[in-house]
Order: C-alpha cells, then structure tokens, then sequence
C-alpha cells in the first residue's frame, strides 16, 4: 500500500462479507506513515476494527531489524543502524512504538489491543493469542518449526560486507541477492573462508547494554502510560538489561579481510 488503496485488500475485504470476522496480518502495517494509515482507515470505513499490535522490547528488535536487513541488501554498520534509532528516538518506530499507534489512533480511531511479545513467547503461542483476541473459540495446532530465523550476527555482517562488494561493482542495491550464500551447500563449500572470516568478526564484536537506557526506558513508560488500558497483562520490563555482541567494522582493517570477503564475493558470484 502506498498513497492510494490497495486492490488486494478490497478483494479480501470483497471475499470476507459472508464471514463474522476476517484477520488481515501483515509486516508492513508497521511501515506505513500517517498519509498511507488514512488510506487503510478509508477502505476499513464502515467495518467493526481491531488493530493488535504485538510490541517486543526496543533493545532485541533493534538488533533483529539490522539482521533482516542485511538480507534484503542493507550496507549500514551495525553502528550506524543504532545511531540512526538513538539519535531520533521519537521518530524511531522501534524506540517508540506510541508513533505509529499514534498513527492509528489519529487516522481512524479502532480498537487497540497490545500483546507482549516476551511475555507471549515464555507462556503460549503467539498465534493463538492473537486469535483468542477476536475468536476465543478458535484452536490452531501448534509446530515447534521456525520460519524466517535471522541469521547469526557474525553472519549477518558477513552478508552486509558482500553487500557493499555488490552495491560498489553493480552500481544498484543487491536486494536480497547475495543472501544466497547462507545456504547450507554454499556454507558447507566454503566452510573455511566462514571460519577465517567469522573469527576476524568475533573478535571486533562490542558488548552492548541498551536495554536499560534512557530512550528506551522512556519510550516504553509512555507506551505503558499512553496505552495502559490496551495493554494484554503487563510488558517485559525494559530495566532487565541484556547483553549483546554487536559487530564492529573494525574486522576489515585485519591485513587478510579484504581478501577474505572478495574471495567469497567472488566465489558467489563467480561473473
């Protein structure tokens, strides 16, 4: 969806009037602005909404987010991922989740239930409790199978280095191109460079503590304040400080790293 009604979501709407209650989930309803929330708002006109927001703490989805994106193509340092959030936390939608249930509230005032995602994780299924929201009576089997798992962090700095080879020899962004390399028989080929090249990461990585700080403990005593009475139980608190080993791009200034990282550049993309 962009500035302009989305032709699916008039389908699923066209095809949901027979049923008492249609679910339309998706990530990038946290990526709308307020412009594109209006748009939604005007095609949901009319009908009974819910919006449930699944909030998980600033300090992991920081770390998560840069993750993902080194698999869509993103060239940033961890560093500058951070920095980018830190230096505006207000309009950071992960520091601040209030901005974008702001959004909502503002655009067209549905109802708003907040789940925990820790919370939800340690006690249940996520998926079940999105659904006892708006159908108490609805049981779904549940799979211990994970989907979509983020790769590990000495591996996503991996991707993100190829990502600047092929950004800087292909003049466009790599997308999710070069994520081809984390497959299992591309990784068992060139076990050896993964090692070489995950030890140089591993010993520049740098220990950071963000979960007690001020932005972040802020933002989330708003949400708490601000949302109070759409908030499912209680959220995980944010003063409990975990550690994370965040990569630096100090590996590439080791005399063997260029080598390294375009030798498995070039064995990706061997053209």
């Amino acid at each position: 969806m962009r500035n302009q009604p989305s032709e699916f979501l008039n389908l699923i709407l066209s095809e949901s009037e027979d049923f008492e209650k249609t679910i339309i989930s998706s990530e990038n309803f946290d990526l709308l602005n307020y412009k594109q929330v209006c748009v939604l708002g005007d095609q949901l006109d009319g009908l009974d909404v819910t919006v449930i927001y699944v909030y998980r703490r600033a300090d992991e989805l920081l770390l998560s987010n840069w993750q993902q994106l080194a698999k869509q193509g993103n060239t940033d340092p961890c560093s500058d991922f951070f920095f980018w959030h830190f230096s505006r936390p207000l309009r950071s939608p992960i520091l601040n989740p209030c901005a974008l249930l702001d959004y909502y509230r503002k655009a067209f005032s549905p109802r708003i239930r907040i789940l925990d995602y820790e919370t939800v994780r340690q006690t249940g299924d996520l998926a079940q409790a999105v659904l006892s929201l708006v159908a108490s009576n609805v049981q779904i089997p549940s799979s211990p199978e994970k989907v979509n798992v983020s790769p590990s962090v000495t591996d996503s700095e991996i991707l993100r280095a190829l990502n600047v080879i092929y950004s800087m020899r292909h003049r466009c962004s790599p997308r999710n191109r070069v994520l081809k390399v984390l497959t299992p028989a591309f990784k068992k080929a060139h076990g050896a460079q993964f090692a070489e090249l995950g030890n140089l990461i591993q010993a520049c990585t740098v220990k950071v503590d963000i979960g007690g700080s001020y932005p972040i403990t802020t933002m989330q005593r708003r949400l708490s304040e601000v949302y109070a009475d759409d908030i499912i139980g209680t959220l995980s608190s944010a003063k409990v400080v975990n550690s994370y080993d965040v990569p630096s791009s100090n590996w590439l200034l080791a005399p063997e790293a260029v080598r390294l990282i375009t030798d498995l550049y070039d064995s990706a993309f061997p053209n």
